[in-house]
């Protein structure tokens, strides 16, 4: 058997019929993890759909209960969707193909994030994996590998890259957020006590409290910088999530928080100099400290990143930070340091119907004939 396709499921037989036709042709399994006790019109839906149900009495431990899906999954490859995914890419063809490399440990899928309306924010998830005992997710919630699935494969000799894989996911859509907020609060406090001072959880736990309308976040976010400071001269981040600290430290900190915005700015560009967010917050402090060539320097980055496609996607990002505004931005400091010719080339890209036409057009006006 090539391929389990694993969902969690709370016990909705309509969501369990529509994932079940959206994986028809991909899987040779369908495992369901599943409350239980399994209500019987649960029961009758998975057998029409030929899905395998894993009974699993919630514990507060999303790895527990995934850990129970691979445990009684089947295929050689296993496959992760959530209840509130759409699967949009590959054909069943071409992801067999990609699944019949024996130097291959797994996969990153891109996960579109429906954010708003009309908005998504991709980002890659390491969800799609060859099945092995030694392989086994930790966490009572954001479950993650220990150590993360690139290393482990390249431990072991195989590889862990990105692959042509897409879905959509609608559970960080605004009117679900504070729900799911108010949801992982608990599970996160519950992590912190089984297992105190987890940097990873802290970070999450302090955002999450943040985004909420907590202001105790700021305390939990201060803690995890305490935690984090003896690392700072590392060359290597001790883990990818730092990330969100640093943009925190950058943007929201208070004066008195124990990482500077110097420190942050000098260790985001150490250890993610690709990560187009960070980038854009350094560009951005720098202006106010009134640094304008440091400013044009990382706005410039920011759209290079953007252009050649080489910014870090495992991160879910507004991606119009590659567009007008920045541009517009960039063609400013260029203005200040005397680069007329860089100024207005950029102001001139920024076309009719940008919301930031008029301001460009402005600044056109404002510079010296060429």
């Amino acid at each position: 058997m090539l391929l389990s396709v694993c969902i969690l499921m709370k016990g909705d037989a309509d969501a369990l019929r529509r994932l079940a036709a959206m994986v028809r042709t991909l899987a040779d399994e369908l495992v369901i993890v599943c409350d239980d006790p399994v209500a019987e019109n649960f029961q009758a839906a998975a057998a029409q759909c030929n899905a395998r149900l894993v009974p699993h009495r919630w514990q507060n431990d999303f790895s527990a209960a995934r850990n129970a899906g691979l445990a009684a999954a089947r295929g050689e490859w296993v496959f992760w969707i959530d209840s509130d995914e759409t699967l949009l890419a590959p054909a069943a063809p071409d992801l067999r193909r990609l699944l019949q490399r024996p130097e291959m440990l797994g996969y990153y899928v891109t996960i579109e994030d429906q954010t708003g309306p009309a908005t998504r924010t991709p980002r890659q998830h390491p969800c799609l994996y060859r099945r092995r005992a030694d392989l086994r997710y930790h966490g009572r919630i954001h479950e993650h590998f220990q150590p993360p699935l690139e290393i482990f494969a390249a431990r072991h000799g195989l590889k862990f890259t990105a692959s042509p894989v897409r879905l959509t996911h609608t559970g960080y859509e605004p009117e679900k957020r504070l729900q799911k907020l108010q949801r992982n609060i608990p599970l996160l406090e519950l992590e912190l006590a089984d297992r105190p001072g987890q940097l990873y959880y802290l970070i999450e736990l302090g955002r999450s409290l943040l985004l909420s309308g907590q202001p105790r976040g700021h305390a939990v976010l201060a803690e995890a910088a305490q935690i984090l400071a003896p690392t700072l001269p590392q060359d290597s981040c001790p883990i990818p999530l730092v990330a969100a600290l640093l943009e925190y430290a950058l943007q929201h900190a208070p004066a008195d928080f124990p990482l500077n915005r110097a420190a942050a700015a000098a260790a985001a560009l150490r250890w993610f100099p690709t990560s187009a967010p960070l980038i854009w917050l350094i560009a951005r402090w720098q202006y106010t400290q009134g640094n304008i060539a440091e400013a044009a320097k990382h706005l410039r980055a920011v759209l290079d990143l953007g252009e050649k496609k080489t910014y870090d996607a495992t991160v879910s990002f507004d991606q119009r930070i590659f567009g007008d505004e920045t541009r517009l931005n960039y063609g400013v400091c260029c203005a200040k340091l005397g680069q007329l010719g860089q100024a207005r080339a950029q102001f001139k890209r920024i076309k009719p119907g940008s919301p930031f036409h008029a301001a460009a057009q402005e600044n056109l006006r404002h510079l010296a004939p060429a």
